[in-house]
């Protein structure tokens, strides 16, 4: 068995020195430089054109529904604090004893009756509500995977003019020596 090792050892080393084998010819090329930069890429995407166009199309499309439901919450709160007059009025009632039985009855039935279609508003206000922020999620959501993509793009094209190996988000780099911070230049290119 040594005898074989060492043979094969031999065979190896004869053959390299005549050419016909190199260790060298199957090392890794040399790398080529490499250029590292660092953005602050949410700085890029909150100054983008992409993001200023999708928030005016947000608010657009959402400030309407917002400004009614501001509004019915508002007048709700009113309700609301008609009721709480009411109860009280109703309670001061029942201790003066000035009414009689059936009179308290009716007035009490009456106060129950407003409190359950104030319950009804309420719980149909709070389901627009709802409804609403899932809609302005869902959709901001979609806008920002959008305005992601474009802001990408942009510094895709940029690396590749400016022969730029890696480009790291500020955020997400720990250390960092000889790199270039290329936000400036970006943030002029994402605003067009």
């Amino acid at each position: 068995m040594k005898l074989k090792k060492l043979f094969l050892t031999s065979l190896v080393l004869g053959l390299s020195s005549i050419g016909g084998i190199s260790a060298t010819s199957y090392a890794a090329p040399a790398p080529s430089s490499v250029v590292v930069a660092i953005v602050n890429y949410d700085q890029l995407v909150q100054s983008s054109k992409a993001f200023a166009d999708g928030a005016q199309v947000f608010n657009e499309k959402f400030q309407q529904r917002n400004n009614d439901l501001e509004a019915l919450g508002q007048q709700l709160q009113k309700e609301n604090n008609e009721l709480e007059k009411l109860k009280q009025q109703l309670d001061a009632d029942l201790q003066s004893g000035k009414l009689t039985g059936a009179q308290l009855k009716t007035r009490e039935s009456a106060f129950n009756q407003k409190a359950q279609d104030f319950e009804k508003k309420y719980t149909d206000y709070q389901n627009k509500v709802q409804q609403l922020q899932k809609e302005m999620n869902d959709y901001q959501n979609v806008e920002l995977d959008k305005v992601d993509k474009a802001v990408r793009d942009i510094v895709a094209k940029y690396a590749q003019d400016q022969k730029i190996t890696l480009i790291i988000d500020s955020r997400a780099a720990i250390y960092y020596t000889n790199a270039v911070d290329v936000t400036s230049e970006l943030l002029k290119l994402v605003q067009k």
